[in-house]
């Protein structure tokens, strides 16, 4: 975490939920320390970029509006295609938010799904 210049322009650099954020702060050097202890007290309350919420959507709503949005609109054959995989999709991960589904919760899908299919298949199926 620091302040930097750049040109004529003070930078602030900090991490904040384990991603590094950098910001232009302006021309005057105090300024842009007042604000890199503004975002360090933010992030210890926990305040940093409320808005980034995890929306609460089901993964079966968020199927629903992919089919009716983009599926049906630029695919001819979804009904062979994509409304066939996420039926399949449906059974492993309805009921869970979006953001609850994990890469381990992926791979137990791939896993589970190569018993049934190819390996080719199960990737169409995740693509």
């Amino acid at each position: 975490m620091g302040v930097y210049q750049k040109g004529n322009a003070y930078y602030i650099d900090y991490y904040a939920d384990g991603r590094r954020k950098r910001e232009c702060i302006g021309p005057d050097k105090k300024l842009a320390e007042t604000a890199l202890k503004k975002r360090k007290v933010e992030i210890a309350e926990g305040r940093y970029l409320d808005i980034k919420r995890n929306e609460k959507i089901k993964f079966e709503e968020f199927a629903e509006q992919y089919l009716k949005l983009h599926s049906k609109i630029n695919n001819r054959s979804w009904k062979n295609s994509d409304l066939h995989n996420l039926n399949i999709l449906k059974r492993h991960f309805s009921g869970k938010y979006l953001y609850e589904i994990t890469p381990v919760m992926i791979e137990k899908f791939k896993t589970e799904r190569i018993k049934e299919v190819t390996p080719a298949t199960v990737n169409r199926s995740l693509a």
